[in-house]
């Protein structure tokens, strides 16, 4: 199963560097190849160069937020599925807004983290 994921790419797009340190040293360890955007902008221009398998996406970002990025893959018509992390109340509702396929809460666990990571990219493989 290594192997499987040391081919997905994994594209995260959130403003909290300490975050993103996380998500890129715990996904890597697991074999998954880890880009990242500090910007929804920064991350929709990455997206054709990465070509994503999976996105992680926050929700609340300066410039354009996680409905904003969403929405633009849709108009360019990218389909990559998209896990919603936030902290946001009501998350459930954004991640459905967004059509998201799952839901992270903030704070989150890195094993929970990483658990639905492998979920999700073994069910878009």
């Amino acid at each position: 199963m290594l192997s499987n994921r040391r081919r997905r790419v994994i594209l995260v797009v959130d403003d909290e560097r300490d975050v993103l340190q996380i998500y890129v040293g715990a996904l890597e360890l697991e074999g998954y190849e880890v880009h990242y955007a500090t910007s929804g902008f920064e991350g929709l221009e990455m997206v054709g160069d990465v070509r994503p398998d999976l996105i992680l996406l926050d929700l609340w970002m300066p410039g354009i937020d996680g409905r904003g990025f969403a929405l633009a893959l849709t108009m360019r018509g990218v389909e990559v599925p998209i896990v919603l992390v936030t902290g946001a109340e009501k998350p459930a509702l954004w991640a459905e807004a967004i059509g998201a396929v799952a839901l992270l809460e903030k704070p989150f666990d890195v094993d929970e983290l990483v658990a639905l990571v492998d979920r999700v990219s073994s069910q878009a493989a």
